[in-house]
Parts: structure tokens; C-alpha cells; sequence
């Protein structure tokens, strides 16, 4: 992080350079009376870097490799070497500062093409938490709100979006921050359609 550091600092109107670095250990075992009786040693570990650039009293930022928490996973330090922050820390700055003087977006409407990152945190903003059940029954409906897909849209096939468009909840996936053996509840993880063709 220090060569990131350096590298950030290179650049004019960088006035806040940030980096982290995650590692979280953990051990779970969970017992049941059914007779489950479930180990599971899970690693985690993230990093990133971000640029805060300032000038006539605005600031803009950059970050890499995501713009909302850095990049993590279900892996060891071998996430963060594959990340190469100090290779990526100049361009993060650079764009930081050029940003300051970007033209505005133009008014209208317009096709968009979202690069990965984006379209995963749309996904994650607008189709996962959507299907939360505490959201779906509306238990945190004081805390974080409830959903519009309730248990009713399930049942009259509700068309959630064209029919190219398919979305499951997969915790099987090697590495994912998300993937799991077992849930709290001693279930299996497994992938879960959650939109086929268009259709909840």
C-alpha cells in the first residue's frame, strides 16, 4: 500500500489517497438436534485504493478495483497479489484529477452499456436485496425497508424484465464472497433461479 501511496500522490490535485487491505478468518460449527453436526472454515480477504482529487471547491474520486469497497472473496492473499494495486494506483489518481474538469453528462435518454463492476451492483442493488425474505415479509421494513416482490408476484408469474434476462443465487461459486457449504441454518448452499426468461 505504501507504493500506492506514493504513486497517488504523484498527481496534482490528489488530496486523500486511501488503501486497505481485508483478512478475515472464521470457524463455524453448527449443531442441531436433527443430529447436523456441521464444521466450516471459511477465509476472507479484500483490498483496494481510492484517490480523492480537489479543486475549486469540488472533489472528485476514484477508486480501483470497484467503486464500492474494493474487490473481495472466499480466498487467501493470492486475491490481493492478482489485484496488482501498485501497477493500477497512477491511473486511479490521473482519473481522479481529470474528472474535475469532465463535461457534465448531457441531458436526454440514452442506451447504456454498463461495464461489469456497475452492472453487478445494479444486480446486487435492485434484484438481490429485493429478494430478501425479512424484506419480502416486511421484518425490516424499520431498517432497510421491504420489497415489491411479494410473496403474490411469485405466484402470478411476475415478468420481471425481457426474456433474455436470467438471474440465480448461486452460494456454490468458488470464491465468491457469498458462497457458502452450509447456511446458519445447516442448509446446503445450492443455486437458486431467481429470474428465468424474464419471469420471477
Amino acid at each position: 500500500l505504501m507504493d500506492c501511496d506514493r504513486a497517488m500522490a504523484a498527481a496534482a490535485d490528489v488530496r486523500l489517497r486511501q488503501g486497505f487491505v481485508v483478512a478475515l478468518h472464521e470457524e463455524k460449527f453448527f449443531a442441531s438436534t436433527e443430529g447436523a453436526a456441521i464444521y466450516q472454515d471459511r477465509i476472507e480477504t479484500g483490498a483496494g485504493i481510492e484517490a480523492t482529487a480537489t479543486d475549486s471547491g469540488q472533489s472528485q474520486q476514484r477508486s480501483y478495483p470497484s467503486s464500492h469497497g474494493g474487490q473481495m472473496g472466499t480466498r487467501g492473499w493470492e486475491l490481493v497479489e492478482e489485484l496488482n494495486l501498485p501497477t493500477e494506483a497512477e491511473r486511479v489518481a490521473k482519473e481522479a484529477c481529470e474528472l474535475l474538469s469532465a463535461p457534465h453528462f448531457p441531458r436526454g435518454k440514452f442506451d447504456i452499456i454498463l461495464e461489469g463492476s456497475q452492472a453487478a451492483l445494479q444486480l446486487h442493488e435492485s434484484c438481490g436485496h429485493p429478494i430478501e425474505l425479512d424484506r419480502v415479509l416486511g421484518t425490516e421494513a424499520s431498517y432497510a425497508g421491504t420489497s415489491f416482490l411479494t410473496p403474490d408476484k411469485l405466484q402470478s408469474h411476475f415478468r420481471y424484465g425481457s426474456d433474455i434476462v436470467n438471474i440465480t443465487a448461486d452460494a456454490t461459486l468458488e470464491g465468491g464472497l457469498g458462497s457458502f457449504a452450509y447456511d446458519d441454518e445447516g442448509v446446503p448452499g445450492q443455486c437458486t433461479q431467481i429470474v428465468e426468461d424474464g419471469i420471477f
